[in-house]
This record gives structure tokens, sequence and C-alpha cells, in this order.
């Protein structure tokens, strides 16, 4: 008896759509629950949440890069070095000493409300190019996903 599974010569054995989209899926789960509070100390990945939020949403583009244009690229390249930019010279938080030479973290709300609004922007442009290139979960207007 034949087995039917078996991929044929210059066909995959596997779904990669449907790994992509479970991946973005996780991801997007990871970025909301970090959202939750954006300042915050993560001790599991011994950073601060905005910088967790900001490495998936790399891990995010990354994934659907492949689909992008040149031309989308270079914009979604700008707005990530916003963010680069913002978080090397005015972060939310800063490290520095007391007059005991103990370390202090010195807290900015101002820089966290900007920062949030950049990664709030950033999300939506790749959430806006996921729907246009049908990458994300179908609508009721939109087929299929990675197609």
């Amino acid at each position: 008896m034949e087995n039917n599974n078996t991929p044929q010569p210059g066909e995959a054995s596997f779904n990669q759509a449907g790994y992509s989209q479970l991946r973005l899926h996780n991801l997007f789960l990871k970025i909301d629950e970090l959202n939750l509070n954006l300042g915050a100390w993560n001790p599991y990945f011994y950073s601060f949440n905005y910088n967790c939020i900001f490495n998936n949403l790399i891990s995010v583009y990354l994934t659907i890069s492949s689909k992008l244009t040149p031309e989308e690229k270079k914009e979604m390249d700008k707005k990530r070095e916003e963010i680069v930019n913002l978080l090397s010279t005015n972060p939310p938080h800063k490290t520095t000493l007391d007059c005991y030479n103990k370390k202090i973290s010195m807290f900015s709300k101002v820089s966290l409300e900007s920062l949030n609004k950049l990664l709030l922007y950033y999300r939506v442009s790749l959430e806006d190019l996921m729907e246009k290139y049908k990458m994300g979960n179908p609508n009721k207007d939109s087929e299929g996903g990675f197609d």
C-alpha cells in the first residue's frame, strides 16, 4: 500500500505557514502579557518588560520580513531605529550611584510614555503589514494567510 503522506519532489513535508502563524500568535501573547506592566523588571528575562516587548516585536518583524517590499523594510527599519535611539539616549530607567556608591535606578515616566507610543506605533505598523499580506488571522473579507 502506498503512503500518500510522502512529499513529492519539490514539495515541503510540513506547512510552514501554519508554524509561522503559531509563532506570531505566541509572540503577540507574550507582548500582551508583558505590556500589562511595561516598566517592570522581569526577573525571568533579566530585563525590563519594555525591552522584552521590543525584542518580541523584532521577532515578529523577522518572521514577516520575507514578504515585505524593500520600501516597507526601510520604513520599518526607521521606526525600529527611533526606538533604539530613545532607549540609548533617554531610557525609562537609568542606573546611577548614590552618595554611598550604591547603585540606584532612576525612573522617567515621560520617557516610558514616549517609548510606549513608539512601541505601539511599531506594533500597529507590523499588524497592518500582516493584514496587507494576509499573514495574520483571516477576517471575513480575506482568505488564507501566508499563501
